[in-house]
């Protein structure tokens, strides 16, 4: 009986930790003032992307639709315990960058690693899970 008790907790638990440990959620970014929402991309099942759904208002609405749910992120496939093959939208500069993220803290935060063409030039940013915003953007 004890064996069956522990199987069904086992079973019970596995998907909070599954769930645990993916990239799936919203994310704080390193400035603290954007949330970034990791989903499953609309046209690949097997593949994460990232929208926009909080940021500080710019103050022009036409900005702030523009930058509401903007893609940020894409194409990131699981290789294990990380994420390759993505890029990285700079919604600054509008330029694109490839992108590898790996879990730490025991998955509270992801490191994005941000490069150019050679990886070892490239800039590691740290994004920290949160609780879904209290206000999410809306597109106009």
């Amino acid at each position: 009986m004890k064996i069956a008790q522990y199987i069904l907790l086992v079973l019970i638990t596995l998907p909070v930790i599954a769930e645990a440990n993916t990239a799936k959620d919203w994310w704080l970014t390193e400035d603290g003032r954007t949330v970034v929402s990791i989903e499953t991309c609309p046209t690949s099942t097997d593949r994460l992307c990232g929208y926009v759904v909080y940021f500080d208002s710019t103050g022009e609405s036409e900005l702030d639709s523009v930058l509401c749910r903007l893609p940020i992120l894409g194409d990131l496939v699981s290789d294990g315990d990380t994420l390759k093959g993505g890029w990285l939208l700079d919604p600054i500069t509008e330029k694109f960058y490839n992108l590898s993220v790996a879990f730490i803290d025991d998955a509270t935060a992801i490191s994005l690693h941000v490069f150019g063409e050679v990886k070892a030039f490239g800039q590691t940013i740290v994004w920290t899970r949160v609780d879904a915003p209290s206000f999410e953007c809306k597109e106009s």
